[in-house]
Parts: structure tokens; C-alpha cells; sequence
């Protein structure tokens, strides 16, 4: 039969083995969260570069050249924040759209 200490030592070889492993099973199976996450900001970067598309599309025939200026340079501090921060980056957008008498979709 096994003293105490012994399986007390085999207990603790087992946790250690059991702990060494939990990271990378979590590596090989990401979780839901992480992929929603990544989901999400793909969907994020393709909405910015979206209105990108749409401001540059955008009719501004009927706008004065200061304002035009303006928004451009809204518009271009708008799709260089879409690379650090996508939510300001959207939001530049918006307002840039916005100037030009365009509505964001």
C-alpha cells in the first residue's frame, strides 16, 4: 500500500501537469469570445473602409470649397484612425459624410 506522502507527491506531479497543460489547450482552442471579438473588429475595419468608399463616391458638387476642404481632411484623420481606433475612426467618418450633405449607411 501507498504511504501518504507518496501519493500526496503523486497528486501534486499530477496538478502541475494538469496546470502546464491548461495553457496551451487554450492556445489550440480559442474561445468563443476571442473569435466574436475578432469578428467584430473585422467587421469594424470593413464599415470604415465602407464610408470611405461612400465619402469618396459622395456627390459634392453643391459644396463650397472650404467646407469640401474641411471634410476631406475630416474624411483622411477619419480612415487613418480606422487602423488605431476604429470607433473614433467611424465616427471622423460619419461627420465627414455628414458635411458633405451625404448620410452615412
Amino acid at each position: 500500500m501507498k504511504s501518504t506522502s507518496a501519493i500526496a507527491a503523486s497528486a501534486a506531479v499530477a496538478c502541475l501537469a494538469l496546470l502546464s497543460a491548461t495553457p496551451v489547450y487554450a492556445q489550440q482552442h480559442p474561445s468563443s469570445t476571442t473569435k466574436q471579438s475578432t469578428t467584430k473588429a473585422a467587421a469594424t475595419t470593413e464599415h470604415c473602409r465602407d464610408l470611405m468608399k461612400q465619402f469618396d463616391a459622395a456627390s459634392t458638387s453643391h459644396v463650397s470649397a472650404d467646407k469640401l476642404a474641411d471634410a476631406k481632411k475630416q474624411a483622411m484623420h477619419g480612415d487613418n484612425m480606422c487602423a488605431s481606433n476604429p470607433k473614433e475612426g467611424i465616427e471622423e467618418l460619419d461627420a465627414a459624410l455628414r458635411k458633405v450633405g451625404a448620410t452615412p449607411k
